[in-house]
């Protein structure tokens, strides 16, 4: 018995250091709500959290991770509380939604906080009473995506403001020119037309006709002066547009002249740069072909735009947005090129770091797959051939277990299967074609009655044709059909309505159905991949396929979005762009 007592403790020894050591970030609690005491980490934990064992273990987790108090906003604590007592609660796993819960930073004085994302998962390990004995509570640090995506949008919103401010700009320039006509011809455009209908205002028509002869005496000044010296018209340009990076160059690709913005970014004074080829601040990075193109566009008196990679004059890189205009003589043939950008480099900087982060998930998601596809065959083959060897011998319970682990390692397969599919998207090339919709969505129909048995009316109205991937979009359409009908499926008399329409340059595109529905408070979750709205136990799924739907449609230049009402139906819509 002596012996006995020694080999278990040795092997819960063995157990507790194999936990500690495991790559993933874990802590056991205690279910002792409202304390949840700290029973053990894992090293990984420890590590992302900067804390130590001892300085953790048997303490509350919510007095060794509070809130952030500099956040008035932050509510980490109060949405894993509701997700711990969910667990105790159901007995069953809780997935939570991202959240923001800041970590404390043992290296600064006062105990400062640092900005933290997590993704958690909270699991009950129940005992022989069927009572949850320990949580076990798992994350994974999204911290650096999140950032990344922040960091993008705020650069988007300043784009877009950007933008809004030189509309402005130029509705004012526009309505200063409508105005310098309205003098010119002494009249405006509706007093002009009503003067012409009127026979006897013969004095005000000759006056009219002097305004259109000093309309064009001006612009002919203007043009003239415009062709003998451009340097005026570039000063005007700079001093309305003092932000943007301005220069001249002649068709030779000699600089003739810049503003204050393009010394700034490329580290020479007006004076180095004036006189020298273009290329002094060539990088290098571009093809032949991309530069043999920029020139063949210009010298045939076309805009160019594109984003260009710059060298500075300390060697370092920076990008661009760049739109190259030719002036072009009486013979249409350009004399002069004005070249205005903006800089872009923080945002290729974060797209850099974004292409990054999707290649290390394609990776992963790889390696993923080809790490449990071997040992999901061999479970599957093994419970196969004890059903087959020894099913007999078993009770009833026996061979439904068996029958669970062949089930749950086919969904499990079914899963790699999706985050493949889902990862490949992102280098599949689109090909598009004319696609006639009802012809698809008959081809669609035929696939899904293959591998589901259902009683749903499928009411197809006549469908506007499109331009689009025809194999993506038939995957659309089958995972938003599917959807329907098994959403639908417990009711009486399930329906499923197809329908398009056109407006605006695009094509909307509409699957509703009268099924379960869902809750609208949660429709930001519908298109995120591994995100249900339905447990597994009410409607079968992976949590793939509508992620799935939204990368092939963003990937077209479209949008979709979901409309819904619990037990009232879903209505999802699509828009494709028609050009």
């Amino acid at each position: 018995m002596e012996l006995e007592n020694k080999s278990r403790e040795q092997a819960e020894i063995n157990f507790q250091t194999l936990f500690e050591a495991i790559p993933g970030l874990f802590l056991v609690l205690k279910p002792n709500a409202p304390y949840f005491t700290i029973l053990t980490a894992s090293n990984a934990y420890l590590k992302a959290t900067m804390t130590e064992r001892n300085k953790i273990t048997g303490h509350g987790l919510f007095e060794v991770f509070p809130d952030n108090p500099d956040d008035s906003t932050a509510t980490g604590t109060s949405n894993l509380k509701k997700s711990l007592e969910n667990v105790i609660k159901n007995k069953i796993a809780h997935t939570m939604a991202l959240q923001k819960y800041d970590i404390q930073r043992p290296d600064i004085d006062g105990g400062g906080f640092e900005e933290r994302y997590w993704s958690p998962l909270n699991t009950p390990v129940l005992n022989k009473k069927n009572e949850v004995e320990y949580i076990i509570h798992r994350v994974e640090d999204v911290t650096e995506f999140e950032l990344l995506k922040k960091k993008g949008l705020e650069e988007l919103n300043v784009v877009n403001a950007e933008l809004e401010e030189k509309s402005l700009v130029l509705e004012s320039k526009r309505k200063r020119i409508n105005n310098i006509l309205t003098v010119l011809l002494g009249y405006t455009t509706m007093d002009f037309s009503q003067q012409l209908k009127v026979g006897d205002k013969a004095d005000e028509i000759d006056a009219i006709a002097k305004g259109i002869n000093k309309l064009g005496e001006e612009i002919q000044i203007f043009t003239l002066r415009l062709k003998e010296n451009i340097n005026e018209l570039s000063d005007y340009k700079f001093a309305l547009d003092e932000s943007d990076i301005v220069a001249i160059t002649n068709t030779k690709g000699i600089i003739t002249k810049v503003n204050n913005k393009f010394c700034d970014i490329s580290g020479y004074s007006i004076e180095e740069l004036i006189g020298q080829d273009h290329r002094i601040i060539n990088s290098g990075y571009h093809s032949k072909e991309f530069i043999r193109d920029l020139w063949v566009t210009i010298a045939n008196g076309k805009i160019w735009k594109g984003d260009i990679k710059n060298k500075a004059k300390n060697g370092t890189y920076y990008w661009v947005d760049t739109t190259i205009v030719p002036f072009l003589d009486e013979q249409g043939k350009p004399y002069q090129y004005l070249a205005i950008r903006a800089d872009i480099t923080e945002r290729k900087r974060t797209e850099e770091q974004l292409q990054a982060v999707n290649n290390e998930l394609e990776a992963f998601s790889y390696s993923v797959s080809h790490d449990l596809r071997a040992p999901l065959r061999a479970v599957d083959g093994y419970a196969g051939i004890m059903k087959e060897d020894y099913g007999k011998m078993l009770d009833e319970e026996g061979n439904r277990l068996l029958r669970a682990i062949q089930h749950n390692a086919k969904k499990m397969g079914d899963l790699i299967d999706d985050l493949l599919a889902f990862s490949r998207l992102g280098k599949k090339e689109i090909t598009k074609t004319n696609i006639n919709m009802n012809e698809l969505i008959k081809r669609v129909l035929i696939d899904i009655n293959k591998s589901t048995f259902h009683n749903t009316k499928i009411n197809i109205a006549t469908l506007h044709k499109v331009k689009a991937d025809n194999s993506l979009l038939h995957q659309v359409m089958f995972n938003l059909i599917s959807n329907a009908i098994k959403y639908s499926s417990k009711k009486e008399q399930p329906v499923v309505e197809i329908s398009s329409e056109e407006k605006e340059n695009e094509i909307f595109f509409t699957i509703k159905d009268n099924g379960a529905g869902f809750d609208m408070r949660f429709v930001h979750k519908l298109f995120g991949v591994f995100q249900r709205l339905h447990s597994q136990g009410e409607f079968d799924g992976t949590g793939v396929g509508l992620a799935i739907v939204k990368r092939i449609i963003v990937r077209h230049g479209g949008k979709i979005w979901a409309e819904g009402e619990v037990d009232k139906g879903a209505i999802f819509r699509f828009a494709l762009p028609i050009n």
